[in-house]
């Protein structure tokens, strides 16, 4: 199921005891971060005190007693725009509460 805008992010806000992402892709660009990666990419890092909307509502749900995971299935080389999501949001998200894990299909 593909789902985005509000359709997506109804699902969050229905949700009652958990929810799971799974990631297939090895790019996911939306409009409104589509600069970062070409900044990322020329060297720019994801500053150490980074924060989201996205984390704020991680950690009210965890807050909450539920639980938010995604699994990103990927074979090597990582595409750079999965080198970017690694460093500048996975690296954080999980400090937040969610549970990211990868499932790595290379040989």
């Amino acid at each position: 199921m593909l789902l985005d805008g509000d359709a997506w992010s109804d699902c969050f806000d229905s949700m009652r005891s958990e929810a799971w992402r799974l990631e297939t892709l090895p790019v996911y660009t939306m409009a409104q971060e589509a600069e970062k990666p070409a900044r990322f990419l020329a060297g720019e890092k994801s500053p150490d005190g980074y924060a989201s909307a996205w984390m704020d509502e991680v950690r009210a749900w965890t807050a909450e007693g539920k639980y938010v995971g995604r699994v990103h299935i990927l074979a090597r080389p990582l595409s750079d725009y999965l080198r970017f999501e690694f460093e500048y949001y996975y690296r954080h998200h999980v400090t937040a509460g969610e549970d990211i894990r990868i499932l790595d299909l290379t040989d």
